[in-house]
């Protein structure tokens, strides 16, 4: 079972990228695809997909580009992960579709209830700014330094 999916596992290396950006400062997307190591033509569409989602803001036109929409301390990973690949859910009953007639009565679904709120809850409880600090010190300052000095 895969829980964090590829477009989920980019957007977060994407967002990390941003998160070590200055305040007001900006990246390009084919500079954030490289620093993300993400194909550049995926990642704009997970960049739309998280813009719609009020995670990050784009400017437009020449020397335009991506930022935080809000600081990495508001930002969850759910709030993340549910943008780019869909409700987060242990069993497909759980997406709230009718896809299975035992849906209510069924002993396995109820036993993974708890699964599923532990789950959405644990993401929840995760922001931007805790993997940041999980991050080693030195790739973030190496990365920021990087930015500045090809942004000149």
């Amino acid at each position: 079972m895969e829980i964090l999916k590829r477009n989920g596992d980019y957007s977060i290396r994407a967002l990390l990228v941003l998160g070590a950006l200055g305040d007001g400062e900006i990246l390009a997307a084919d500079r954030l695809a490289r620093e993300a190591g993400v194909a550049e033509p995926l990642l704009r569409k997970l960049l739309q997909k998280l813009a719609r989602a009020g995670i990050v803001a784009s400017t437009k036109g020449a020397g335009g580009g991506f930022r935080l929409a809000r600081a990495p301390a508001d930002i969850s990973v759910l709030e993340v992960i549910e943008p780019v690949q869909g409700k987060l859910a242990i069993n497909r009953c759980f997406l709230g579709l009718k896809c299975c007639p035992r849906q209510g009565k069924c002993a396995i679904s109820r036993k993974l209830v708890g699964i599923q709120e532990h789950l959405v809850e644990f993401f929840r409880g995760i922001t931007l700014a805790d993997l940041m600090a999980e991050e080693p010190a030195a790739a973030t300052a190496q990365a920021s330094a990087k930015i500045a000095k090809t942004s000149t």
